[in-house]
């Protein structure tokens, strides 16, 4: 059942998301992308799954989580907190690769598989970002200091 209300919930999040992103003005020429493509990109995305919710709701198992999941999710939250905090100081590349090793390793991962991993995405999300999407991803105050 709680499967069901949550994608109601998430059903009538996306479309007031969906038809918000829709009134957005379009620009004319400062943005390659525009405003609303990605609300509108995760408005799509979110509809069908809300309604995978709402039609076919999972299994009720009625088990606690072991007591190991508090302290990793607070762990996660954590490190997208600290992720937030230092996009400004260190920049995009060097903050993202320090948060995707930080959950790498807490779910487990070798350190230089996590590193190597946190490297690969890293580089594969700046090209995503920077270069396919033209959207401005922050340098860094420290590296802009180091490295003018």
């Amino acid at each position: 059942m709680t499967d069901r209300i949550t994608g109601f919930l998430l059903l009538a999040f996306a479309l007031w998301f969906g038809y918000t992103a829709w009134n957005f003005p379009t620009a004319l020429f400062s943005d390659a992308v525009g405003a609303r493509t990605f609300p509108l990109g995760v408005a799509a995305l979110l509809t069908p799954l809300a309604v995978i919710l709402i039609v076919r709701p999972g299994p009720v198992s009625g088990t606690m989580p072991a007591r190991r999941v508090g302290p990793a999710l607070a762990v996660s939250l954590a490190a997208l907190v600290a992720y937030a905090y230092m996009l400004r100081p260190f920049g995009f590349l060097v903050s993202t690769v320090i948060a995707f090793q930080v959950l790498a390793v807490m779910f487990g991962a070798p350190f230089w598989k996590g590193l190597l991993s946190s490297v690969i995405t890293t580089l594969v999300l700046y090209v995503l970002f920077s270069m396919l999407l033209d959207l401005h991803l922050p340098a860094g105050d420290l590296l802009r200091t180091w490295f003018p």
